[in-house]
């Protein structure tokens, strides 16, 4: 667990409040992105939620499942969703999107298992995974 997501999960009193990333800052508390002179930055809610969910726990790996759990809780949503949400959070952080926020293919080796007539078929590919880099 990376320093600013151990110490928003903590609750301490000097929780990180506001974070850094591309020349914004996300504001935790007040949930607002401004931008270097301090006006705020329109952002849907949902993709607010899934920048916040990458900003408190940057450095790990995220699932599309865990983002979607967290943003979506209770809803059936495609995966879509989510892709419309990281589109426009790389939109708003300029060229350094793509490098901030990374989609990490899963490395997980396929399972070799049987079919009914005795031939070797491997599991699909499991779902990519996003990562917030931060410097």
């Amino acid at each position: 667990m990376n320093e600013i997501s151990q110490e928003i999960r903590s609750g301490a009193l000097n929780a990180v409040d506001r974070v850094e990333i591309a020349g914004l800052t996300l504001d935790l508390r007040n949930e607002e992105l401004r931008n270097v002179d301090g006006i705020r930055i329109d952002l849907r809610n949902r993709s607010f939620g899934v920048l916040r969910h990458l900003a408190t726990n940057a450095g790990r790996v995220v699932s599309k499942d865990e983002l979607l759990a967290a943003n979506w809780p209770g809803v059936t949503v495609t995966e879509d969703s989510l892709t419309q949400c990281i589109s426009e959070i790389r939109r708003l952080l300029g060229d350094a999107g793509r490098d901030i926020i990374r989609t990490v293919p899963q490395r997980v080796p396929p399972t070799d298992q049987r079919s009914r007539s005795g031939r070797s078929i491997t599991s699909p590919a499991m779902p990519d995974w996003m990562r917030l880099q931060t410097a």
